[in-house]
């Protein structure tokens, strides 16, 4: 049985009785097009099932409408409403989004960014797995756009968008020490990863000035997806004395945090006050509620989005660096006194 041709962008304008550049404006989105025109390019498009070559389209312009989300950790719920707001900009601006998840590996990262050069996206965003080892001058190198978000690379010059994770450590501090914390623990993650040492850095810069320094034995680094983070956060404070605060630095060792201290029965706030960071749902649905330090996720979306865009358009304009700031939520499990 012989299959229908494909329909083209010259028989959806045959039918509409338009030219080929009114469909494509009106496919691209293009929104002075006539209204009646527009609505029977729209007709003829869905009698005819017609979908646009994608691949044409990249080829004829050596690059594609996609963009790229490159995470290193696609279950932490952090990133994935990052990508929703990032998603919804980057579709009002005319382009699909495809999420790559580095897994915190250098080496899947690599892999991607060599894959999306490949594919010949229009643009990167990129949380990447290390300040110190990247591969982001391959996708510099080949033209394609890149604007980081959440971590920097030291060797990076270029647009990012991050929150202030020192003022987030700070944050955390402050509140403990006026809740009368003296000997802390922190979580955090590795010594490459930027946004918890910076977090880790903040926390310790406000205990030192109290004049309270943390105990480098109450600090236990952890790779950020490791699945074992319970068990070795309590072999840790089994062997700590006097521990009555303990700060987890990003969203997953905040989880696995709280589920430690409650199978070790260590009560909060009473045993010890908690602090983490990012607001996540199950934080307001468990006994005591988590007191956390929130990140302006819909911003870090919308700001990556309008910087790739800006950097698309005008690639010669100077870097923009964007510092947001977060916001300490008070809840059950400090030492906080309503």
């Amino acid at each position: 049985m012989t299959s229908q041709p494909r329909p083209t962008i010259a028989d959806v304008a045959r039918t509409a009785e338009v030219s080929t550049a009114t469909v494509s404006r009106v496919l691209n989105g293009n929104d002075k097009v006539d209204p009646g025109l527009a609505e029977r390019v729209r007709k003829a498009v869905d009698e005819m099932h017609y979908v646009p070559n994608l691949a044409g389209r990249a080829l004829r312009r050596a690059q594609s409408d996609m963009w790229a989300m490159i995470v290193p950790d696609a279950r932490n719920p952090f990133f994935t409403a990052v990508l929703q707001e990032f998603e919804t900009v980057a579709a009002a601006k005319g382009h699909s989004v495809v999420m790559c998840n580095s897994h915190e590996t250098f080496e899947r990262e690599r892999h991607y960014i060599d894959e999306m050069i490949a594919q010949q996206v229009s643009g990167v965003v990129l949380a990447a797995t290390s300040a110190t080892r990247t591969s982001v001058r391959r996708l510099t190198a080949a033209g394609i756009p890149v604007v980081l978000f959440d971590r920097r690379i030291k060797s990076f010059s270029g647009d990012i968008v991050t929150v202030d994770n020192v003022m987030a450590g700070r944050l955390a501090a402050e509140h403990m020490l006026e809740q009368g914390v003296r000997s802390p623990f922190i979580l955090t993650g590795p010594k490459t990863v930027s946004s918890t040492v910076d977090r880790d850095a903040g926390f310790r810069s406000a205990f030192e000035t109290a004049g309270l320094p943390v105990d480098p034995d109450h600090v236990l680094r952890l790779d950020l997806t490791a699945e074992t983070a319970e068990q070795e956060l309590a072999a840790a404070l089994s062997k700590a004395s006097l521990i009555d605060g303990l700060f987890a630095t990003n969203g997953p060792l905040t989880s696995a945090a709280f589920t430690c201290l409650q199978a070790l029965r260590w009560a909060m706030p009473e045993r010890i006050s908690f602090v983490g960071v990012d607001d996540e749902h199950w934080t307001q649905m468990v006994t005591p509620k988590v007191t956390l330090i929130a990140q302006p996720v819909d911003q870090l979306g919308q700001w990556a989005a309008k910087l790739l865009e800006n950097r698309s358009t005008q690639p010669d304009d100077q870097p923009v660096r964007i510092v947001l700031e977060p916001n300490l939520i008070v809840r059950e499990s400090s030492l906080y006194s309503n």
